[in-house]
């Protein structure tokens, strides 16, 4: 795999500060460097939400960013193709679909066509693909998934991933609904290490 796509690699911190200033993630913030306690023997872990606002996509950013404060690398693959966040947080410049596209030396972010079938990167293995390809070069990689109350791909992922990290928002996300998105992870046998509720 080609380490990163572009050759102007953007600063780390500049994106933070950028997705800081946005009103829907800016709170969310506040929590992260408490909340961001993942192993980091963990290679393979995927960030669901419950439900769809529920700030996945800034969490897993997050977690990037803190990998590389300790000096590891990441990659993070925007999975969510029905509501894909990612790349509207980060406004990257020239990034080309499926291909890795640098946010620091040692982060990089996969996005993908939000036109092709959100199910088919799952079931035609390109999801797996880029997992495994991507450990060649990265020691963490982070799948942002689909909502776990609307879609269940997330399953499909069960031979990959080390972990699921769900993401939900205080008085947001109902407490019915984080229990039956536990239920169906616990029945896909899909191993939760954390349940993250954002402020």
């Amino acid at each position: 795999m080609k380490l990163f796509s572009n050759k102007k690699k953007a600063g780390m911190i500049q994106n933070l500060l950028n997705i800081k200033s946005r009103p829907d993630s800016i709170k969310a913030f506040t929590t992260f460097q408490n909340e961001i306690s993942i192993a980091h023997n963990t290679k393979v872990v995927a960030i669901a939400a419950v439900d769809e606002d529920d700030l996945a996509s800034a969490f897993a950013f997050a977690l990037s960013a803190t990998y590389e404060s300790n000096g590891s690398s990441a990659l993070l693959v925007d999975a969510n193709l029905y509501d894909p966040k990612l790349k509207e947080m980060l406004k990257p410049n020239g990034a080309e679909n499926g291909k890795v596209f640098a946010l620091s030396e040692k982060t990089g972010a996969v996005f993908m066509n939000k036109e092709i079938y959100p199910s088919n990167i799952y079931k035609e293995g390109v999801i797996h693909g880029l997992a495994k390809e991507g450990l060649n070069t990265f020691e963490h990689i982070i799948i942002i998934v689909p909502a776990v109350k609307f879609h269940k791909e997330v399953s499909l992922l069960s031979n990959i991933i080390d972990s699921v990290v769900l993401v939900t928002r205080r008085d947001y996300t109902k407490k019915r609904d984080i229990y039956e998105s536990l239920q169906f992870l616990a029945s896909e046998k899909l191993p939760v290490s954390k349940t993250v509720i954002l402020k």
